[in-house]
């Protein structure tokens, strides 16, 4: 339902080149199995081992560049992707205003980031840091995407079917 929700937003901006931050270990995969041609960032050596397994066992291994970098600091120049994925990372940094901003930074101007978030602790994690509960909520996100008024796509809070919403899925447009 995430990666739905993801990919339907990606061909609605005309990504062909994406960059996946804090790639987790399963959307890079879908990405390049949807065409996609994905630069995967992570801190975590862990993380970039075991995307490149995933990728690997379903054959777009060669779809997608592995890069370890901090999300804060992209090693990429600016405007270098069609569009970004910031999913399931914004929780687990300390300064999720720069990641956003640096994630818009290396995409090309009308280009979108992609972002999700578990709603408060739909997710449990004892590394979610958004917050002292751990989880985002609406005060949060609403703080979060001020600087971005009038370029906020899409907004919503999502769930499997037959399940409370437990995920914010939002898009933020570059200015053109």
């Amino acid at each position: 339902w995430r990666a739905k929700s993801l990919l339907k937003a990606l061909h609605d901006a005309g990504a062909k080149k994406i960059i996946d931050v804090g790639i987790s270990e399963i959307y890079g995969t879908i990405e390049a199995l949807d065409g996609f041609e994905v630069t995967g960032v992570d801190v975590s050596d862990t993380a970039l081992e075991t995307a490149k397994l995933i990728a690997t066992k379903w054959g777009v291994a060669d779809k997608i560049t592995f890069r370890q970098a901090w999300a804060q600091h992209l090693p990429f120049a600016d405007g270098e992707f069609d569009s970004g994925v910031l999913c399931e990372i914004l929780e687990h940094v300390p300064d999720p205003e720069v990641v956003l901003k640096e994630a818009l930074r290396v995409v090309k101007p009308g280009g979108v980031v992609v972002c999700s978030t578990p709603v408060e602790h739909a997710h449990f994690d004892p590394f979610h840091i958004a917050s002292e509960s751990g989880g985002w909520n609406d005060a949060l996100l609403d703080a979060l995407l001020a600087p971005y008024a009038g370029h906020v796509i899409q907004r919503e809070t999502i769930a499997e079917e037959g399940t409370e919403p437990s995920c914010y899925f939002f898009v933020v447009r570059k200015a053109p």
